[in-house]
């Protein structure tokens, strides 16, 4: 992921996140951005000062679980995300039934 200054266009910071991202969100109350990755993970990256961040953690969500919404109030992430069918690549079916809404609490550290 790559951070940037939206004025001036200058790149501030490269972080690694996880493969398959759909998705960023950032809470302006905790100033945190979240990646959700294609691959089943979420990479939390903190915003220190204007010009300066850090990854805080990589966690495990379930694959696949990419697209992302977060509610600024509660500061919870939501991911969307289904079971896929056996098979490789982006034709693959999703298993009948399986979609469900994960909600993540925020981390207090």
């Amino acid at each position: 992921m790559i951070v940037s200054d939206a004025n001036s266009h200058r790149v501030i910071g490269s972080f690694p996140i996880g493969n398959g991202c759909d998705g960023v969100a950032f809470d302006p109350g905790t100033r945190r951005i979240f990646a959700s990755n294609g691959e089943g993970t979420m990479t939390v990256i903190q915003q220190l000062s204007a010009d300066k961040y850090k990854v805080v953690e990589n966690f495990t969500t379930q694959p696949g679980a990419r697209t992302i919404t977060l509610d600024p109030t509660t500061h919870h992430i939501y991911l969307s995300a289904g079971e896929y069918l056996p098979g490789t690549g982006r034709g693959r079916g999703v298993k009948p039934d399986s979609f469900k809404v994960i909600e993540i609490e925020p981390i207090n550290n």
